[in-house]
């Protein structure tokens, strides 16, 4: 995986710009530099430190509802689908073509509130914490790990290594979304200018057995002639993009 090393505070956002608008409002946060900005803080005989308070855990209070709604969604749609040849089987009065209409009538429903139920909870975090501890709840957390389950509740660990490339999502029942464009300024930057066509991992996520399944990656365009150095973001392989968390229930600020 490639290190994210940029301390950068995005400009901007739309939707037509991704984030280029929305980051001048944005706090300034930093790009991983080094290994020891993941790494856990470890005593001088190596083992985690015992005097480090626990990293506070945000906990989706909708976790269980989305669960269950999933489970009752697919549960519906599998006996759609087991049911709807029966009515052909079935003596009745009906001719064929009205029972087709109302075999495609109840799978059609079924399957339409099912991908809609998929729709709105795909991105609902379940659980995010920190990647690092949190010594102080004021100061803002710039690297966070976050939990979601697809529809089929398949575990997905994503983690974002720079918050300042989480910007607000457009979509309804999301909150945030990972940002394709940002822009930086050389004094945002502190003057540490990245490599021109650099490419850096922004963000990753992995299943339920810790295989990484997809990246989000930044590749750096610098401008000396402007004084900025723009980010282009794309995806490699399946990452998650979008998030739904409770803003308001967080013990510390993401953003």
């Amino acid at each position: 995986m490639l290190a994210a090393m940029a301390c950068a505070r995005p400009l901007s956002s739309r939707p037509c710009l991704s984030s280029l608008l929305y980051a001048l409002r944005r706090p300034r946060h930093c790009l991983h530099t080094s290994a020891k900005c993941l790494s856990t803080p470890k005593t001088d005989s190596g083992n985690v430190a015992s005097s480090s308070p626990p990293v506070p855990v945000y906990q989706g209070p909708l976790s269980s509802t989305f669960r269950r709604l999933k489970i009752f969604s697919l549960s519906t749609l599998a006996l759609s689908t087991v049911i709807s040849p029966f009515m052909f089987i079935i003596e009745s009065s009906l001719p064929g073509s009205a029972r087709a209409a109302l075999a495609g009538t109840a799978l059609g429903t079924s399957a339409l509130s099912t991908a809609l139920v998929g729709w709105v909870g795909k991105p609902y975090v379940t659980q995010l914490k920190p990647l690092h501890q949190v010594l102080d709840p004021a100061k803002e957390v710039t690297a966070v790990e976050m939990v979601t389950y697809t529809f089929a509740l398949r575990k997905r660990v994503t983690k974002v290594y720079d918050t300042s490339f989480l910007i607000p999502a457009e979509r309804p029942f999301a909150s945030w979304r990972l940002a394709k464009t940002m822009l930086f300024t050389n004094e945002e930057l502190e003057n540490k200018i990245p490599e021109d066509g650099k490419e850096e991992t922004v963000a990753e996520t992995s299943g339920e057995d810790g295989k990484v399944l997809g990246r989000w990656i930044v590749k750096w365009a610098v401008h000396p002639e402007h004084g900025s150095v723009v980010g282009d973001c794309r995806a490699v392989g399946k990452v998650v993009q979008v998030f739904n968390v409770h803003e308001d229930l967080l013990e510390y600020p993401i953003r």
